[in-house]
């Protein structure tokens, strides 16, 4: 473990075409076999494991890459946007999943995102850009994002 994880819609577009199986693309990066089995039975893959990579909807794609990402046991992971192309469902358990690793504080988390309601409770600063530049550096508490236009 250590280092930096990383998930993000340009490592997941170079991953999709992968022939072999789901479970060979998470265990290659798994540093855990704990936290892989973890984050497999929280994001509900184990089923998806045997079947080829490429074969895979994009949902399920994202959520074994994710899987991949927590099971590298990161000191930091950085997660760009990853609850995009999810259903409720899969988004609920990806945003649980980030909400447990980083109230755990193990891991430090950094979410990026363009959907204020994902910021996590245990999110403790919020770094938010408006075209380009700072509009809002500092704690979560003081942090109140813009209305979204009718």
């Amino acid at each position: 473990g250590g280092g930096v994880g990383w998930v993000s819609t340009e490592r997941h577009l170079r991953e999709a075409g992968r022939s072999d199986s789901a479970g060979a693309v998470l265990n290659e990066r798994a540093h855990s076999d704990a936290l892989c089995e973890a984050a497999c039975r929280w994001l509900r893959i184990e089923p998806l494991l045997s079947r080829p990579f490429c074969e895979l909807s994009q949902g399920e794609q994202k959520m074994v890459l994710i899987a991949a990402a927590v099971a590298e046991g990161p000191r930091v992971l950085v997660v760009d946007e990853p609850c995009t192309g999810l259903d409720a469902h899969n988004r609920a358990r990806v945003l649980g999943l980030f909400e447990a690793l980083g109230c755990a504080q193990l891991t430090s988390l950094i979410y990026i995102t363009h959907h204020p309601e994902e910021v996590l409770p245990c999110i403790s600063h919020v770094l938010h850009l408006q075209g380009g530049a700072v509009a809002y550096s500092g704690r979560v508490e003081g942090y109140s994002p813009p209305a979204k236009p009718p």
